[in-house]
């Protein structure tokens, strides 16, 4: 019986503090429409993930030769990789965001674009727009 109590106390105890921390982790994903730009926005996932954008973007049937992506913190700086190391998955049954449809998550807001997306730390403006041919510094 103390076993149980004390096993019940200790649950209690972690409920009460997670919630009080109000830490929340949560990730949401998307694909543009053309199925060529693929994003993941991350809000204080376990580390060393933490808070992020990554999006990866390439073109033809090639993704290993023309991948590039970039990663924002939530500082906003960008960190770019070019090639097959960037290449990742996303999700099966990832949705698409349609052009000119925006997913905000944490400080972050990313918009499909035609072609590719913008995305940036709301309260600064400043982030990236990603397409099969460049990455854009906002």
């Amino acid at each position: 019986m103390t076993v149980r109590l004390s096993l019940a106390l200790a649950v209690a105890v972690c409920v009460l503090a997670s919630s009080a921390s109000g830490a929340t982790t949560s990730a949401r994903w998307f694909v543009t429409p053309g199925k060529n730009v693929s994003c993941e926005l991350g809000f204080h996932r376990p580390a060393p993930a933490g808070t992020y954008v990554w999006c990866l973007a390439y073109h033809g049937g090639k993704p290993y030769k023309t991948a590039r992506a970039v990663q924002m913190n939530s500082a906003a700086k960008l960190t770019v990789c070019h090639g097959l190391r960037c290449i990742g998955n996303s999700p099966v049954g990832t949705p698409t965001l349609p052009v000119g449809h925006s997913i905000d998550l944490g400080p972050f807001r990313c918009t499909a674009l035609h072609p590719g997306v913008r995305c940036i730390v709301r309260n600064s403006g400043h982030g990236f727009r990603l397409t099969v041919h460049r990455i854009t510094p906002i």
